[in-house]
């Protein structure tokens, strides 16, 4: 309309009057585009705010709801309580009544049976398992002693929709794998998982569909909806990470008064009367979880930049990597290393000839300037200055707690690109309990001394180390107990040469031994099978925490952060099917903090 007048303007004058006719229209004209970008601008603002207040209402509600339901959520396992063991399967279950009645799923559970339970703070307590019903996997146990316990209300899962958001609470084998060989009075942990209701009657109302991933040792754990109410206890995987099923939490209301007898029941018995969910109407609203990863749109384009490809060279091969592009201000003499780029990332998938693709698309060669085998962390530097580097010096130093499960994270990945997760477990230490590296000789303090009990035939200490022999040093490193003697293995990596000294029948002897690959102890099951597959090394790190991020081993190195953009840590690792392990921020601080002296010594 605008040119119309213009034209039309410029028919009825001359000279000077058209030009100043004309430049007044060009005005207009460059006015209106202004406005209308103005305009646009305003309402993507508009909207990325009110992304983001869901984020932050569907966060609250995750967090709200893990603090009231977490109590509940319990480590299961056999017991053998004269000897103060755990003596088989280890599981996951949810207390529901004041007085200590669990659910939990029948393949796992029999009656009359004695079994530990251990809560989420470390109190423990024996429960006998009641009645179950094989054919819906479903049953019940009750804690013997009476007491007033944490529970969680059961809730009605005939009322769930599809995509409704749940989450689970359970005890991964995993990640509680020692558990097996200590004492049942250390510290278990729990895993968070975010996922959804993705269908609601499978195998004809049998069984629910989450992607709350699943693998064992979370057999019998609760399903949560975001009231805090169980709709349902973990039963079986299939392959893909979306394929997780769940017992119903309507059938243990149906036939609740049968499983409080302790019986095997082979046949289905006489249902109950369920009445109906109070709350089928008026629920509160909530980010639908599959808008999840698309309200994360703006955050991953603002936060990738922050990640780098890596590639390198491995025994021959290329390999592919993350890295996260990060400042070392804040520490002395950052002067005499402005003008370069730092770079951190997984020490392990780290090769030679080193090439960092930056977010423009361009290559630099990388070289190493330290790294730290023990945690699996190196530095990288570029002669090329980052446009994007996280400022180590602000982040937080402050441990991932408990206070934080259910924080709503993103693993940033270059090209715009990101993987939400949930942080869903505090700060910890992961032992080298399965690493790949490989001795195949087990030790323990006997007779006042470390003694070899187990050689295992065909491993690499085959024929080489013996029962019964003393172990001294592991690569000049005097062991003295268990823990250190598995450090010192597990810092290397498959086809890695230590050297075992030691003593047999009064004798010294010392053997230069060939590390093997660690076997998978069940290489059928379908937990191991899952898109990516876990890591290469993926235990043996401090300052570590975990989330249900479904990251593969090439996405690790790169930044987590938070839906407000704070620097969580770095993902190290794809640990299981269920979780990944991060390294915290104060993890990185402490690394970046060791390599200052190498960082300065490449500048002179």
């Amino acid at each position: 309309m605008f040119n119309i007048l213009q034209n039309w303007f410029v028919r009825l004058t001359k000279g000077k009057v058209r030009s100043l006719i004309s430049a007044i229209m060009r005005s207009i004209n460059i006015f209106c585009l202004l406005a209308f970008f103005v305009c646009c601008l305003v309402l993507l603002n508009q909207r990325v705010e009110a992304q983001h207040a869901d984020q932050v209402s569907l966060e609250k509600q995750i967090k709200n709801v893990i603090a009231k339901v977490a109590p509940a959520s319990v480590f299961l396992a056999d017991y053998d309580p004269k000897l103060n063991i755990l003596t088989g399967t280890t599981f996951s279950g949810v207390v529901v009544t004041s007085d200590g009645v669990i659910l939990t799923a029948a393949h796992v559970c029999h009656p009359d049976k004695n079994y530990i339970v251990i809560f989420n703070n470390g109190r423990r307590a024996v429960a006998k398992g009641y009645g179950r019903i094989q054919s819906l996997d479903l049953a019940i146990m009750k804690i013997t002693e009476p007491g007033d316990y944490p529970f969680a209300p059961i809730g009605w899962s005939s009322s769930l929709e599809v995509d409704e958001p749940c989450l689970s609470i359970a005890y991964p084998e995993s990640l509680n794998r020692e558990s097996m060989h200590t004492a049942p009075q250390k510290f278990k942990t729990p895993a968070v998982r975010l996922g959804y209701i993705a269908e609601t009657a499978v195998g004809g109302g049998k069984r629910l569909r989450t992607t709350c991933l699943m693998e064992p040792g979370d057999s019998g754990g609760p399903v949560f909806d975001l009231h805090g109410r169980v709709i349902g206890v973990h039963s079986s995987i299939q392959s893909s990470l979306d394929d997780n099923f769940e017992v119903p939490v309507d059938y243990f209301r149906k036939y609740w008064k049968s499983l409080n007898i302790a019986q095997d029941y082979r046949m289905i018995p006489d249902a109950e009367i369920i009445p109906p969910d109070p709350l089928l109407s008026g629920r509160p609203k909530t980010l639908a979880i599959n808008q999840l990863e698309s309200s994360f749109t703006a955050l991953k384009s603002e936060l990738s930049d922050y990640s780098v490809n890596i590639v390198s060279i491995i025994n021959g091969k290329p390999g592919q990597i993350l890295g996260t592009a990060v400042s070392p201000d804040g520490l002395a003499q950052m002067k005499e290393v402005k003008r370069r780029g730092f770079v951190i990332t997984k020490n392990s998938m780290l090769g030679d000839s080193i090439k960092v693709q930056l977010p423009d698309g361009n290559f630099f060669a990388g070289k190493v300037i330290t790294r730290d085998k023990k945690n699996d962390l190196a530095l990288i530097q570029i002669d090329a200055r980052l446009k994007k580097c996280i400022r180590l010096s602000a982040a937080s130093t402050d441990s991932v707690g408990t206070d934080m499960l259910g924080t709503l994270l993103l693993s940033a990945k270059p090209g715009k690109t990101g993987i939400v997760s949930v942080l869903g477990g505090r700060e910890f230490e992961l032992r080298y309990t399965y690493a790949t590296a490989y001795l195949g000789a087990q030790a323990e303090n006997k007779s006042g001394g470390l003694l070899l009990t187990i050689v295992m035939p065909e491993g690499p200490a085959d024929h080489i180390l013996k029962l019964g022999d003393e172990i001294l040093t592991v690569d000049n490193v005097k062991v003295t107990t268990e823990e250190a003697y598995l450090k010192q293995i597990h810092i290397h990596a498959p086809g890695d040469t230590l050297m075992v000294t030691g003593i047999r029948d009064k004798e010294p002897f010392s053997y230069h031994i060939l590390l093997g690959k660690r076997p998978d102890d069940q290489p059928d099951h379908v937990a191991l099978h899952f898109t990516g597959g876990r890591s290469e090394r993926f235990d043996g790190f401090m300052d570590m925490f975990i989330h249900d991020g479904r990251i593969k081993p090439a996405e690790c190195g790169g930044p987590l952060f938070d839906i407000h953009g704070n620097f969580i840590g770095i993902n190290m690792a794809r640990f299981s099917r269920t979780t990944t392990i991060g390294t915290s921020a104060r993890g990185i601080q402490i690394f970046i903090r060791s390599a200052l002296p190498f960082i300065l010594n490449t500048a002179i």
